[in-house]
């Protein structure tokens, strides 16, 4: 299963974009920075509904579902465990879902606070990251790992779209090694908050 904490270029990369009301998208703009948004692929009908019916208990949760099954679950961090014990009862059925999602939100309560190191080498067969089209389909070539896995900077247009790449990846267990050429680079990707920086 496709599941990762996503930012803001994931609303751009999914058609089903253009199904969503303005007020919404305005909403997700304004929130991005304070919520925890979840992207998960395709999911039973049966599934759909029990997102949907916590989303509409919960004030402070959204969920967005399109017809091609493509499906974002935003939520401020403290809901999230109301969340899980919401799921317990049906875990026979999506026992496959609680284990990735309690996954995605160790890692990212693990991630919060970091502060980049700055490496002066790495080993020569780290695995180095590689886009496979947009970024739901970029994720979905990635499983849970705990391993480093190198990036680099000049591979984003932006600090907002590295960022969302180092967040999704440290979501599914990465640690994120972030390649940086000069030195506006080096005070950019300082940002990102990546695991570790390494100044080539």
């Amino acid at each position: 299963m496709n599941i990762f904490c996503c930012a803001k270029p994931l609303w751009l990369s999914g058609s089903w974009l253009c199904t969503l009301q303005k007020g919404c998208i305005n909403y997700i703009e304004a929130e991005i920075n304070r919520e925890i948004t979840i992207y998960l692929d395709y999911q039973p009908p049966n599934v759909i509904s029990l997102l949907k019916h916590f989303s509409m208990t919960e004030k402070d949760c959204r969920l967005w579902s399109s017809p091609e099954g493509e499906t974002v679950l935003s939520a401020k961090s403290n809901v999230w465990e109301r969340f899980l014990l919401y799921l317990k009862p049906y875990r026979w059925s999506l026992k496959q879902l609680c284990a990735d999602l309690e996954i995605v939100f160790f890692n990212i309560e693990h991630k919060r606070l970091i502060r980049p190191q700055i490496l002066r080498e790495v080993p020569e067969d780290l695995p180095v990251f590689r886009r496979f089209g947009n970024m739901i389909e970029t994720m979905s070539h990635y499983p849970f790992c705990r391993e480093p896995i190198a990036l680099w900077y000049n591979q984003f247009t932006d600090l907002t779209e590295a960022t969302a790449y180092v967040v999704a990846l440290q979501s599914k267990g990465y640690e994120i090694i972030l390649h940086v050429y000069d030195d506006e680079e080096y005070h950019i990707a300082k940002q990102t908050n990546s695991d570790y920086i390494l100044y080539c």
